[in-house]
């Protein structure tokens, strides 16, 4: 079971590099003005909690 959960690892994470993360910026390209304004909105621990919980999850 240890060599299969590697390498769905392993796959994941190359999926994730090729996949999500320029997905994440052309979005961000797409919708930043948007994204700014929604942000001003906000208090900081709000914007920080949102960016922990973004990390903590990418990592699963």
């Amino acid at each position: 079971m240890e060599t299969n959960l590697a390498t769905f690892k392993k796959e994941y994470m190359i999926n994730y590099y090729f996949e999500a993360i320029p997905m994440f910026i052309f979005m961000n390209l797409i919708f930043n003005k948007d994204i700014i304004e929604y942000f001003q909105h906000k208090d900081w621990i709000h914007i920080i909690s949102y960016i922990y919980m973004y990390l903590v999850l990418s990592k699963i």
